[in-house]
């Protein structure tokens, strides 16, 4: 990893010994073209808004979780910033997204005025898993929520599918076990269009959501991945 943070290292391990017992390991970096490249050049969707041409002095930080292959199994990627009003920051930001163009919706909510959503912002996108049915995508929004918790931001707020917050179980295996609704964005993927639901948790959500993540691997006996991927098939 390219943060060599011991406190942070000490929290991310009980993920990365499980992984690790499976044959994979983690990357991280800073160079988005990188992490990008290798999304398009497997013909997956790169979030638009973790692209350097979108915000280069803040072009957020990156996670891959290969394995012993060195294939890529799984990614996505994250930024802190501030604002004063996140709702607000996305209505201006919408006419720069990469994927958006005039013909297509504006992105909608029914909480511009009624909730203001100030201080340091996680931000989080661009999940991809190219390893299906491992659960690796869990161990990557794990890793991810870590992260941005340790580096003591107010609430994270992301995007997501619809099937990724309407059904409760799946709701937790990708996440947003107790994501609040902030509105929808349109963005165009392959040529279609495609809805993306909004949504943020409090620090305090987050961190229910990381502990109910350690006590699950915690309960795994023997402690490996394929005690952990079956404890995890079982809560689906």
């Amino acid at each position: 990893m390219h943060h060599a943070d011991p406190q942070l290292l000490k929290k991310l391990l009980p993920f990365l010994n499980i992984l690790e017992t499976g044959g994979y390991y983690l990357e991280t970096g800073t160079d988005m073209n990188r992490f990008s490249a290798r999304l398009m050049g497997r013909e997956r969707h790169v979030y638009p808004g973790f692209r350097r041409v979108y915000e280069p002095e803040n072009p957020g930080i990156y996670g891959a979780i290969f394995n012993h292959r060195d294939e890529l199994a799984c990614c996505m990627a994250w930024r802190c910033f501030e604002t004063p009003d996140l709702i607000r920051e996305i209505e201006s930001f919408l006419p720069r997204y990469a994927d958006h163009d005039d013909t297509m919706p504006r992105w909608t909510t029914d909480l511009a005025g009624l909730l203001q959503l100030s201080g340091t912002v996680g931000y989080r996108g661009g999940l991809n898993s190219m390893d299906q049915g491992n659960f690796i995508s869990w161990f990557m929004t794990s890793i991810a929520m870590v992260w941005l918790d340790h580096a003591g931001v107010d609430f994270q707020a992301g995007e997501a599918r619809d099937e990724m917050i309407s059904n409760g179980r799946f709701r937790t295996m990708s996440g947003y076990g107790n994501a609040n609704p902030l509105g929808t964005v349109f963005i165009r993927k392959h040529g279609h269009e495609e809805a993306l639901n909004l949504v943020w948790s409090t620090a305090k959500q987050i961190k229910e959501q990381i502990d109910s993540r350690l006590s699950i691997l915690a309960d795994c006996y023997p402690q490996n991945f394929e005690t952990a991927v079956a404890t995890l098939q079982a809560l689906k």
